[in-house]
């Protein structure tokens, strides 16, 4: 074996495990929360709710960002791209409108209400989701309700 095959192969096990650890620090920067952000009362409305959530989104608190999810949204969408957030800011929140349950599948009793919102958005270091883009987005958030005394939750939410 060459004296040049040597070096580079103990160059790798002395930078490897160093790469490595650099590889994992990095990953590590931003999980925790920036500060946390309480849960809205039960009686809090929908555009409450949106607040909350955003909030929690841009202060990297996922747990109460995570409580605000029907357990359905929060399976499909909790370890997609909520780590890879950076900051949301500048939130506006437009009209909500009542939408019939049977639109989206929910039972005559439950109530649902559309939040459209505005925000800007950046991520940390990868941009994994098309439909959630840098920059301003528009977003519209579903909630839903069994009855008045429930805490509104997002079912769904999207581009729009």
């Amino acid at each position: 074996m060459s004296r040049h095959r040597r070096l580079r192969g103990r160059w790798l096990v002395r930078v490897g495990p160093l790469a490595l650890v650099l590889v994992i620090a990095v990953g590590q920067v931003g999980q925790h929360p920036r500060r946390l952000v309480s849960m809205p009362s039960a009686a809090a409305s929908p555009a409450e709710v949106v607040r909350a959530y955003v909030g929690a989104l841009d202060a990297h608190d996922f747990g109460t960002a995570a409580r605000l999810l029907t357990p359905a949204e929060r399976k499909r969408v909790a370890r997609t791209w909520f780590p890879d957030v950076d900051r949301l800011t500048h939130l506006e929140i437009g009209t909500v409108v009542p939408e019939r349950p049977q639109f989206s599948g929910h039972n005559r009793r439950t109530q649902v209400i559309d939040v459209p919102a505005g925000f800007d958005m950046t991520y940390r270091f990868r941009h994994p989701d098309a439909s959630l883009p840098r920059g301003h987005v528009r977003w519209t958030y579903r909630l839903s309700r069994t009855s008045d005394e429930r805490p509104w939750r997002i079912f769904d939410q999207g581009a729009g």
